[in-house]
């Protein structure tokens, strides 16, 4: 099985807030719910972004895809030879022309 883990860090920030009758509820309340409010969010932003990435890195891959075909249907219109072909070629070449070239010597 392919078992893997990964390590998150957070900083927690935790405030206490004694409340007794001369307190103000209402107040802790509102900041409770402003505090909630903002972590919403902020998660909501990291979704958005995440998606946002999802969708580049996907469009990059498409990119790259296509281009790749546009190679290879330019190297199948041109008859292009693979390099390992065109080096054989190159080399079976030079040996037919060195070979003339020696059979011209000999006449």
């Amino acid at each position: 099985t392919n078992a893997s883990t990964s390590r998150t860090e957070m900083l927690v920030l935790v405030t206490g807030y004694i409340v007794d009758e001369k307190g103000k509820v209402e107040d802790m309340i509102k900041r409770y719910n402003d505090a909630v409010k903002a972590l919403s969010k902020f998660e909501g932003e990291i979704a958005r972004n995440h998606i946002e990435d999802l969708k580049r890195e996907e469009r990059i891959r498409q990119e790259k895809l296509e281009k790749l075909k546009k190679l290879q249907e330019a190297a199948d219109t041109n008859g292009a030879v693979p390099e390992e072909s065109a080096d054989s070629t190159a080399e079976k070449t030079s040996a037919g022309q060195a070979g003339k070239t020696g059979k011209e010597e000999k006449k």
